[in-house]
């Protein structure tokens, strides 16, 4: 942000002090050249720590850490990201818990099987016991003929 102000007043003329503390802008001489020389240096550090930050890869210690790991099981680092890898992934998570998405199934967790419903909160209190394409249902879906 502050450099964004830096930016604008130096592009707009004006005293960088005055912006600063919120007063009156002055136009200030073309000839101050330094703010512009601090203003690239600053674009230029922030810059750096942007593509710092963004060449990071996740470890699974970041992953862990994060919410979504207790929340829905996103506790692997695959890359930038944190994907449900395995069905223990899954199993400690809140959402199995409640809804019953207890299986690793393309890096999230889904019910695969009844028995992931079963012992969920989603059962017990909505009677949806029956996994159905990913999630507990109220009833067994058959195939029709």
């Amino acid at each position: 942000m502050r450099v964004m102000v830096k930016l604008w007043a130096v592009t707009m003329g004006l005293s960088l002090g005055a912006v600063a503390c919120g007063g009156a802008a002055t136009p200030r001489p073309r000839e101050a050249a330094p703010a512009v020389a601090d203003t690239d240096a600053d674009t230029q550090a922030a810059a750096a720590d942007v593509d710092a930050t963004s060449a990071s890869k996740r470890t699974d210690e970041s992953c862990t850490a994060e919410p979504l790991c207790a929340l829905s099981g996103y506790c692997t680092a695959s890359g930038d990201d944190c994907v449900a890898s395995s069905d223990d992934d899954c199993r400690a998570s809140e959402q199995c818990t409640s809804d019953g998405a207890c299986s690793a199934v393309g890096h999230h967790c889904v019910a695969e099987a009844d028995r992931d419903c079963e012992d969920a909160e989603v059962c017990k209190r909505e009677g949806r016991c029956y996994a159905v394409e990913g999630v507990c249902t109220r009833a067994r879906v058959t195939a029709s003929r």
